[in-house]
Order: structure tokens, then sequence, then C-alpha cells
């Protein structure tokens, strides 16, 4: 299993757990929750593994340490900004209780990016990572 694979099926899980983690959390059941949130931070691992290396093998010897770093502050800038704009003034108008959806929704949509952008980039299992 390459890390294009592990990454999508961390992507393809961590969208299916959303709306069933906030269920979870909604029915107030302890082991319930524990157990919804041990799946989606199991399933986020699962992407986060392999994301350095495939950052990193992204670019050549002579770039590597700075493209691989400037890709993964990039990307957790992006995250951070479609939270910060589209989470933020969904609580500002429905309340913190009443916005679940639309935050479970947020997780799916940034899931199916992930999908997409992951099917876009070219599996490295076996490339000559010493060209360049």
């Amino acid at each position: 299993m390459g890390r294009r694979s592990t990454i999508l099926l961390g992507a393809i899980l961590t969208g299916i757990s959303c709306f069933p983690l906030f269920l979870a959390i909604n029915s107030g059941d302890p082991p319930l929750i524990i157990l919804a949130f041990t799946f989606v931070v199991g399933s986020l691992q699962l992407g986060y593994g392999p994301m350095s290396a495939s950052f990193a093998e992204r670019y050549n010897t002579r770039t590597r340490y700075s493209g691989s770093g400037l890709s993964y502050q990039f990307f957790s800038l992006i995250q951070g900004l479609i939270i910060l704009l589209v989470v933020s003034p969904l609580v500002s108008e429905f309340g913190t209780l009443s916005v679940w959806p639309y935050v479970a929704l947020t997780g799916v949509a940034i899931s199916l990016i992930s999908v997409v952008f992951s099917l876009l980039v070219p599996e490295t299992k076996n490339a000559n990572l010493m060209k360049n």
C-alpha cells in the first residue's frame, strides 16, 4: 500500500465519520463519544502519517526540506482559513448547539477536497528519489 492510497483511505474514513462523530457527541453517551473520537483520530492519522513523506517526495533533493515545509504550512493555512471563514460565521448565525450539521458538512467537504487532490498527485511508491 503506497502513501497516496493510505492518505486516500484516511480522507475517505474521516469524511465518513464526520456526521457520526457529532451524533455521538449529541447523544451524551461517554463510551460512544470515546469510540467515535477514537475512530476519527485514527482516520486522521492514516492521512497525516504518510503526508510528510509524500510532501518531501514532491521535490528534488536540493529543495526537499524547504519545499515540504512550505507545502505543509501552506496546507495548514488553507485548512485553517476554511474553518475560520466557514464555521465561525455559522456559529455566529445559528449558535453552537444547532450548527453541528454545518460543521460536519464542512469536514466532509474538506475530506472530499483531500480525496480529489490525492487522486491528482502521482504515486511515488517506487519512484527514483535521487534524480535532480
